[in-house]
């Protein structure tokens, strides 16, 4: 019993499939409604989407709790279990059972459960007692969450601040195959500027001791906020702000996948792209491989003849150099996902060609520049 699969929704929303089955959504935001909107814009539907046997909540807001997306999730998931942080005053508690969810766990931080093959466990996160907000006073009870299942183990830092310690003992007590790592570094509109989320500097120093296979930088703010380069980003947390406008890093996913891939050399960071499949054999794969030749996971062997045999875990083939140089190097993306399909599915690899011409290839490798 191990995670299978685990698909990126977009933003903090992303979906663990284990071998038997069970299906879990962290914090779904899936449509767009009036005043939130994702950046970039997410790309799956609800019909696309296996029926739910979890759902997690990080926090109260709307970006993490979405109520349009949860009553839409419920014709399908009524049954399925929600689990949240137990907050003092309710709130989420209260709008759940008004949904018409009917199974709802409330954790408070170091407690865990399980339900059908998957443990969770809800960790530390911060709250606003200690980073306050210039309009709200009042703490956001919110955590970040480990899923454990078999020998697999994937964590989910949501919107936190840095917390040294926790990242210390998960990386000392746990082989973490993925870490979902906030980028964005929400800068809020005060005097001076109060950062609420970690940026990728800070999420680098967690990769550094949370010590993932795989580190996937995700939760980089809605459309709201002002998008800034990373340079102007690290000017202005050091300022009063001039506005009252949020800013965020507008970079944050390429900026932290080249910093882990210039300090941290155990760790793969991927640059998930919204509707993307972190492929390979059940999570353990550890295999961006985005520069042919530079590295290779146990599951990929070079031929002397040129081709590469691989294995994507339910089947091993070969491929023409050419080929797997592609499928390599846009892993993450649908071109990866694609390709993968159809190779499980018996495709001739010397057809793959035309599946590649339907791709705009160019545009997918500018997006994924020097990741």
């Amino acid at each position: 019993m191990t995670f299978r699969r685990l698909h990126y929704v977009g933003h903090a929303t992303a979906v663990l499939q284990t071998t038997t089955g069970t299906s879990l959504i962290m914090d779904p935001w899936l449509v767009d409604t009036l005043g939130i909107r994702h950046e970039p814009a997410a790309t799956t539907n609800i019909g696309q989407l296996p029926p739910m046997d979890v759902i997690t909540i990080s926090h109260t807001h709307g970006d993490h709790f979405h109520s349009d997306s949860l009553r839409r999730l419920l014709p399908c998931d009524r049954n399925a279990t929600v689990v949240m942080k137990f907050e003092a005053h309710g709130y989420m508690l209260d709008q759940l059972v008004q949904m018409g969810f009917r199974k709802i766990v409330q954790l408070e931080h170091g407690e865990s459960v399980s339900i059908r093959d998957v443990d969770i466990t809800c960790l530390w996160s911060h709250d606003r007692r200690e980073f306050p907000s210039p309009w709200n006073s009042a703490p956001v009870e919110q955590c970040s969450f480990l899923y454990e299942s078999g020998g697999d183990a994937i964590f989910a830092g949501t919107d936190m601040l840095e917390n040294d310690t926790l990242f210390a003992q998960l990386g000392k007590n746990v082989r973490l195959n993925v870490a979902l790592l906030p980028v964005s570094g929400w800068l809020l509109p005060a005097a001076p500027r109060v950062r609420d989320v970690m940026g990728p500097d800070q999420a680098v120093e967690a990769a550094r001791r949370l010590k993932p296979r795989i580190a996937v930088p995700y939760a980089s703010g809605d459309a709201g906020p002002r998008r800034i380069p990373y340079a102007e980003w690290s000017e202005a947390a050091t300022k009063d702000a001039s506005d009252e406008v949020s800013l965020v890093v507008r970079d944050a996913h390429q900026e932290f996948v080249r910093r882990c891939s210039e300090q941290l050399p155990n760790t793969q960071a991927i640059h998930l792209l919204p509707g993307a499949d972190l492929p390979g054999r059940g999570l353990i794969w550890n295999g961006a491989i985005i520069e042919p030749g530079r590295r290779y996971p146990e599951n990929v062997a070079r031929l002397a003849n040129g081709e590469t045999m691989i294995d994507t875990g339910r089947k091993r083939v070969r491929l023409p150099g050419k080929i797997f140089d592609w499928y390599a190097r846009c892993l993450g993306s649908p071109v990866h996902t694609a390709l993968a399909t159809a190779i499980e599915s018996g495709l001739d690899p010397a057809d793959a060609e035309s599946l590649l011409a339907s791709f705009d290839l160019a545009g997918i490798l500018h997006v994924q520049a020097n990741v």
